[in-house]
């Protein structure tokens, strides 16, 4: 569906914003970005697969993402509101010492029967560099996680 990035350079912050439509219920999109069996299923898009996940699934809790090849992401949840938003912390093996923040939110849209707007916002870079790397890895996700949950 649609889908639009764009990487921003506020002050010193280096942020990235996709927005993406998904043709799936806000429940289910929201879902897959928290249960760890939903996250297994598309996370990593099609480079790499996810071996482990696990999710405590609370403010304060934290998660961690493995991938083939003894890649992994974790992180602290810093806010949930149910089928609405998640926002995270995000460090991973490739990106050594960079904390950055992951927000994404959901929202229903007006006469559309099951179609999700997915807003994810990518913040607090250390490098452009980076920044543009996480989009790319980003834009293949978001292709699988879309193809995920609308099968």
């Amino acid at each position: 569906m649609a889908s639009e990035a764009m990487v921003q350079e506020q002050g010193t912050d280096l942020r990235l914003e996709m927005v993406r439509v998904i043709k799936a219920k806000r429940e289910r999109v929201f879902a897959a970005w928290t249960q760890p069996e939903m996250i297994q299923g598309w996370f990593g898009g099609d480079r790499m697969q996810t071996s482990a996940v696990e999710v405590d699934l609370k403010v304060g809790g934290r998660y961690r993402i493995e991938m083939e090849g003894n890649m992994a992401v974790w992180g602290e949840y810093k806010e949930i509101v149910a089928n609405e938003k998640v926002s995270f912390t995000w460090s991973a093996t490739w990106s050594p010492g960079e904390e950055t923040l992951v927000t994404v939110s959901l929202k229903d849209l007006p006469g559309a029967e099951r179609a999700t707007e997915l807003t994810m916002l990518h913040e607090r870079f250390a490098s452009v560099e980076s920044c543009k790397a996480h989009e790319q890895g980003w834009m293949m996700g978001l292709a699988k996680l879309e193809e995920f949950v609308t099968q």
